[in-house]
Parts: structure tokens; sequence; C-alpha cells
């Protein structure tokens, strides 16, 4: 079983937080600059929420670089380049200047998306470039083995929870990641061929992967030692 752990000190909660405080906007007015509900930045902020379809909206308003936002990764919008141009986000930095850009434009970076089948032999058996039907742009960095799937089925539909994936929604996944409790993960069951979709969970010191859908038959199974975890999700939305 391929999983590795660890415990990040910074959340979600703490960098919207004190990206918000830094830029000055309530709750209320993040809200309404991301596109989302007060409610969601409210829930973001107490933990409730560790992964949103809202990073995007969120990085924009709060003019910050997403992969920080999402992971911690690349410098908080406190310690932006002192001036110049940031490859890394394509923002032109403005130094002790009080003019600020009025848009942030991130680097765009297509990868490919995946039948079931490709993404459970993903890393293991190369993948020749005629093989992959088609590429989707991502704005999330994944790494030089990032992939994309298309939801299958409703078992991660749950429209009155904090998350849900529909069926045909596009995931996206950052390959060989550290894995945490509560991740959402693409990964190939022993003796399978087909990659499934699945939030992990650590319950009384055993691995479960679970589907959100609360209607589902099986929403929790055992993590089996042969289990292999292909990806880590890091962004999903149904246009890119």
């Amino acid at each position: 079983m391929q999983i590795r752990l660890t415990s990040a000190m910074d959340t979600l909660a703490e960098r919207v937080k004190a990206a918000r405080k830094h830029r000055g906007m309530t709750q209320a007015a993040l809200a309404k600059a991301a596109g989302a509900n007060q409610s969601d930045i409210s829930k973001i902020e107490r933990g409730e929420i560790e992964r949103t379809t809202h990073l995007i909206g969120l990085a924009t308003a709060l003019e910050c670089d997403p992969r920080w936002l999402d992971t911690g990764d690349s410098n908080p919008p406190w310690e932006k380049p002192a001036g110049g141009y940031d490859s890394g986000t394509k923002e032109v930095a403005y130094g002790n200047s009080n003019a600020k850009p009025s848009i942030i434009e991130y680097k765009e970076r297509r990868y490919p998306l995946l039948s079931s089948v490709q993404a459970g032999s993903w890393g293991v058996v190369d993948i020749a470039p005629s093989e992959i039907d088609d590429y989707v742009v991502c704005p999330v960095e994944l790494g030089d083995e990032g992939f994309c799937l298309q939801v299958d089925g409703d078992s991660m539909t749950n429209p009155d929870g904090p998350y849900s994936f529909p069926n045909g929604m596009n995931v996206c996944f950052k390959a060989g990641a550290e894995i945490n409790h509560k991740d959402f993960v693409c990964i190939v069951r022993e003796g399978e061929a087909n990659a499934i979709f699945k939030q992990i969970l650590l319950i009384d010191g055993t691995w479960f992967l679970h589907s959100l859908n609360p209607h589902w038959p099986t929403k929790y199974m055992e993590l089996r030692q042969g289990d292999r975890i292909t990806g880590r999700l890091k962004y999903a939305g149904w246009q890119f």
C-alpha cells in the first residue's frame, strides 16, 4: 500500500483568514469578490472546509498565488517581490507604489485527461501521447506527472455536504503527493485495473475509502495492502 502521511502545520483556514485580514476585507466582502457565499468563507475559516472549488476566485480576490492558498507553497501575499515580473503568477509586482494590478492572470497548464484504466496505470506504465485523447487546462500546478479525470457516477455527489463532485466533473490530481486524513485521491484497488475517486479517512487507526453520497451502498471500504494511490486532488471544476 503506497501512502505517505504528513502533519501540515498550516491550513487553508489559516491562510484564507490571514490573507483576508492582510487585505483589510470582511468575510462578506471576500465572498462577494470571490463569487462565493459568506457561509462558505465562514466555514473555510473555521476549518470545516479543507478543499474548495472557489480556490481561484479566492486567490484573485485576495491577490495571492493560488498555490500558496491551496498548499502553502510559494509566497504569501505579504511577501511579494519588490518589483518586476513574477513568472509564477504572471503578475506585475509594483514595489512600493500604491498602484495595484486590477487583474491577476495565473499561468495556465495543460494536463492529460485520462480514462479510468489509464489513471490506474499512471506512474507504472508509460502512456504514449498518441494514447491520450484530450487535455484540459488547470489553473493549479500539478507537477510534471499531473493528470485529470472526469467523475464517473454519483458516488461522490452530496449536494447537502461541504463537498460534492457530480458525474462528469473534471478532477485534477498531483501524482506522488503526500496524503493526509480527509484528502481526496485517485486510487486503483488491488487486483483491479480501473482507478476510482474517493476520500481517504483515518478512523480508529484504520484507513478507509469514503464515498460522499449518503445513499451509496458502500460508503466505506477499508484500504487494502495492495491498493495504490496514483494522485491527490488539487482542483475540481466544470471548466478550466
